[in-house]
Order: structure tokens, then sequence, then C-alpha cells
């Protein structure tokens, strides 16, 4: 197809039917590669499947090649992604960083981070960034290796510069040449520093009264906007972001095992931060205090790809439970910016587990490579449970054109077709989960108890015997009357997410003599501590036959909660409810219903 100007916005809404027994896999693709277009959409094609395509901007201007690219992805209904520019995570991720020299920093800025933090003893063997001063230092320059004790100033400043959008003459280039293009600046940033103002006059940077990154966020996407309007013809703005992967995640400051922006370890290190503008207003005239997450949902987007993990609102390393796309999720948070991907699979891990000598014996392929134990294994267990637990499953991939990427992505695209899941960009994910509200009847995920594994797989010989979204020692069998029920043979768990607020009511017919526990599951909570607070407890004696049992609860809307206005709070909000049940007892006919 030759290249014509869209001159529609770009819309992707979901536009089906969405209720509590459908299920959906939310997937993308990273750095708009070849193979995303030599095999990858094809195959999506072939079975009806959509996704976003993150694209990588390393130009001033689209080239005919690229602009036909971006037309398969956007008239083959799949949805175009902001993969940055350049690839370069650390103008989000560091957003202090300035580049600044000790000896002649621009209008009196602070060197960040300094040479005594980056090389000096702060007590214990380590310097201000929990790095051990005889360990060495991960070169990202190439041009020396050190340990963290012996840089002399000229490696500090080395490693501020590499930290640093100013000091960066690629991406610093590219960012002016375009700022002045689109925003009507001249110049160049870095040199341009004017005493009299006490600002920067050239480049992406005019305007600034420091070079920290932060300082060009909103620009960034500004001409992001612009670019692809200017270039491609696009009347609308991208909708997901997706976090690069290079050059690590920077330097933080380390207190006690929690990280933070500042030295003075008050700015959690994660993408809720917030730090002022001294470009950017408010109504009221006074500077923009505002996070990285602040900003993309001010410029339109309403999903990441990844980022830094919510659990780091507390300093910690450690992911919290929240989850990206949660049915029902706007009666849970306001939105999904702030969460990564909860992807099961690694990048480099389908690109070669299975190269065609794998495939030997009379087994289906799928069977082979779900057996292995490989993450074709990994991915199928995760979106059985996601989806029947009232989750979108999301995986982020880098495409690769090996036989390995291509078995495996047509697997689980065969799975999803014929269980079932329905394959979507990430923004169609949001917009069923913030926009369609599921609060009526049965809103129990996987009221039948099917193990879409077992029926995808008929001669594998490692499906679990669990059904979908049930974790646990427990099987499933049916009555006289077709019915299935579930057998606990051992303590089993369920998690229910996007609980309706309010008043609700969990019946079932039970048979047996055990318990049965429910607990809050909240944003707060931790992978490994999820559903910590209990809500109440059902003691059940019913050995002579299935007996009709009922609970009601009232499920708390607690606020989001804030960090000291400093850091937007994930905090105690209610996302969902786990259901425990105990040994011995045998369920069917599960309800959960909004009073």
């Amino acid at each position: 197809m030759d290249f014509q100007p869209s001159t529609l916005p770009l819309n992707y809404n979901y536009s089906g039917q969405v209720d509590n027994e459908k299920r959906y896999l939310a997937i993308g693709f990273d750095d708009f590669r070849m193979s995303d277009f030599t095999t990858i959409i094809p195959l999506f094609d072939k079975y009806g499947a959509r996704a976003v395509f993150n694209r990588v901007a390393r130009e001033t201007e689209l080239n005919e090649s690229e602009k036909r690219k971006i037309n398969q992805v956007i008239f083959g209904g799949h949805e175009l992604g902001d993969h940055t520019w350049m690839h370069y995570n650390y103008p989000y991720c560091d957003p202090l960083f300035n580049g600044q020299n000790p000896d002649s920093p621009d209008g009196g800025q602070v060197p960040y981070p300094s040479n005594d933090q980056m090389r000096l003893d702060r007590g214990d063997g380590k310097n201000a960034f929990g790095k051990l001063l005889s360990t060495s230092v991960q070169d990202y320059k190439g041009t020396f290796s050190t340990s963290w004790g012996q840089l002399t100033d000229e490696q500090c400043q080395i490693l501020r510069e590499d930290y640093s959008v100013m000091k960066d003459t690629r991406l610093c280039g590219m960012l002016d040449e375009l700022s002045n293009k689109y925003l009507g600046t001249e110049g160049r940033s870095d040199g341009s520093w004017d005493e009299e103002t006490q600002k920067y006059t050239g480049g992406i940077f005019s305007g600034c009264a420091t070079s920290e990154n932060h300082e060009i966020w909103e620009r960034i996407l500004l001409l992001t906007y612009i670019f692809y309007k200017d270039q491609y013809g696009l009347n609308g703005r991208m909708t997901t972001w997706s976090w690069p992967g290079s050059k690590g995640s920077g330097i933080a400051f380390e207190n006690q095992g929690k990280y933070y922006y500042d030295h003075e370890h008050t700015q959690f290190k994660n993408t809720l931060a917030r730090f002022t503008s001294s470009l950017y207003f408010d109504d009221t005239g006074n500077p923009k205090v505002r996070s990285w997450a602040d900003v993309l949902r001010e410029f339109g987007y309403v999903c990441t790809h990844d980022g830094l993990y919510p659990g780091r609102s507390d300093g910690n390393s450690r992911r919290a439970i929240s989850n990206q796309f949660i049915i029902n999720a706007h009666l849970s948070r306001k939105d999904a910016i702030p969460y990564p991907t909860n992807r099961s699979i690694s990048y480099s891990a389908i690109a070669s587990a299975y190269p065609e000598e794998f495939f030997t014996g009379a087994k289906s392929k799928e069977a082979q490579m779900y057996d292995s134990n490989g993450p074709l294994k990994t991915f199928i267990e995760s979106i059985r449970r996601n989806t029947s637990n009232g989750i979108i499953h999301g995986e982020v991939i880098d495409s690769v054109d090996t036989y390995s990427e291509r078995v495996f992505l047509e697997a689980v695209l065969r799975y999803c077709q014929r269980t079932g899941v329905e394959v979507i960009t990430k923004a169609e994910a949001f917009d069923i989960c913030f926009h369609h509200k599921l609060e009526s009847g049965n809103l129990i995920y996987n009221p039948s108890f099917r193990n879409t594994a077992k029926e995808f797989l008929t001669d594998a010989a490692t499906v679990p015997t669990n059904p979908d979204g049930y974790t646990g020692k427990c099987h499933v069998e049916t009555d006289q009357h077709g019915i299935n029920y579930l057998v606990v043979e051992g303590k089993t768990t369920y998690l229910h997410y996007g609980i309706p607020y309010g008043k609700i009511r969990y019946s079932a017919e039970v048979r047996g003599e055990g318990v049965i526990s429910f607990y809050l599951i909240k944003n707060s909570d931790p992978l490994k501590e999820i559903g910590k607070t209990e809500l109440t407890t059902m003691e059940v004696n019913s050995s002579d036959g299935f007996s009709n049992i009922g609970m009601e609860a009232v499920i708390p809307n607690n606020s989001e909660g804030n960090y000291e206005q400093i850091c937007e709070g994930l905090g105690d909000k209610v996302t969902g409810l786990k259901i425990l049940y105990s040994s011995g007892l045998e369920i069917k006919n599960i309800r959960i219903e909004k009073k």
C-alpha cells in the first residue's frame, strides 16, 4: 500500500462485547524490528490477532520504508506505540542527572551526582549508591574500567555525562534539531547557558534553568506528537509508551535497602517520583511538580509496557501486586500508567528454545514444547491463571525471525484461537478494563472450571489438573447432570481481581468439611504476600451432599494514598479478593454478585 496521510485520529477503543467469561491477551513487540513486518504481522493477521508495535524514533525525517512499516501496523488493525527516541531509558529513570562538571557548572548547578558521592566511603565500605568501593564500575562508555573507590575526577565526569541528556551529543543533537524545526528554538543546548537570564537559550533546553533530564520531559513527548503528525499525517496521539532497556537502570542513592533519586532520600526511585519544573507552570502560575507518569498522562498515554516497578513506591526493589490490566480496574485505581506489563517470559528465551531439531516423536509440536517445561508452558500457564482471575494477561516481546520464535508464537495463537482467548492491543485492553463496567450477574471468572490447557493439549503429559485460575492441589470432576465441580485435595487458592466496591455476596454448593477464607488484595501487597488482610471465614460441614452456602461482605473503597506529595502512592486500594479453600471440600456453582 502506498503511503497516504491518515486524516482520522488513532482510535483503539475495544469494539467487542465485554463480559466476565471472555478472556484476553494483550501483546506487544518492541523496537520495530524488520521481523515484525516479515514474520509477526503476517502471522498475527493469519489468526485474526492484534498487537501493539512500539517504534523507536531514530531519525528527524521518516523515509518511505518507515512509512510503509507504519502503514502495515495501522491499516492492519494493530496499534502503533512509542518506544522513545534512540531507545534510551536514562532520560526518564535518571531525571536529576545533569552532566555538570564541578569545575564549571552552568548557573551554579550542583553536579549530580558529585565525585565524592561516587567514590567515598559512607561508613560501611560503600558509596552513596550502596556500591562496594572495591567492586568494578559498570562501564558503558568503554573508556575505562576501575573500582568505584579508584575513580578519578575525569572518570566521574564521564559517568555523569553518560546519564545526561544534555551531554549525549547524539540524542541531544537530534532533539535540538527537532526542537529547532518544530518548536521555534535555535542553536544547541550544550554551551548555551546565559548568565544574565540564568537560563539555557539553545535547542530543546531553551528556557530551562537547569540541565536536569526531567526538564524536557514534556518537550520530548510534544516533539513525538508533532513529528508523527508532520512526517506521517497522524492526527492523534499514541497511547502506549514502552520503556527501553538500554543503559541499565541507572544509578540511585541507596539507604537501608531502599532506593532514591536524591541524596536526602526523599524521592523514591520510580516513575511516580515528582520533580519541580523550571519550564512548565500550572494554572495558578506555580512551577509544575510532576512525575514521568504525570507527563505521560498529560500527553494522552494510557498504559506502559514496562516501567520502574510500583513496588519501588516504598523504595524497595521488589514488585508490588498491582497488575496493569484488571477487568473492572476503574473500580480499583485511576489508570495503568505506572504499572509494568505482567509478562511471564524473557525476551530471549523463545528465540532459541525450539529449533527444528528439538521436535521428535509422535506428539504434536505444541505438546512437545509444553512438556519440555520451557517458555510455552510458562506462557500458557500464565494466560490460564491470569485470564481466569480477572486479569488481561500482558506480554512484551522482542521479535526475532527464528524457527523457534515462529513455532512458539503460532502455538500461542493456536491456543488462543481454540480456547477463546482474544488477542488484542494494549490500548484496547485499557479500554476494556476502565471503560466497560461489569457489576451485574455472576461475576466469577471460569464458573465452569475449564482447564484450557487440557482442551488444547490433548496429547501433552504434564498438564496440571487444576482448572484455570486455581492454584494448589485440586482437580475437576463431573456430576450426573454434567456439571463440573472442584475437588480440593490440598489448600487451593483462587484470586478474583476487579471486585466491585460495596456489598457483595459469595455463594456456592459445597460438600465436605472444611473452611473457606476470604482476604482483600490491596495495591500495596507484594507478590509473595498477596491477600494479607482477612475479610471473613466460613465453616463448612456438609458430608451428606451438596448444600447451598453464602456469605455477604463489604469491599471497602480505600483511598489511593500519597507519599507526602512528592510521590504518588498506590496505598491500600482494594484490587481483588483472595479465596482460600481447605482440603476435603467439593464445590460447584460458585457465584459472586454485587448486592
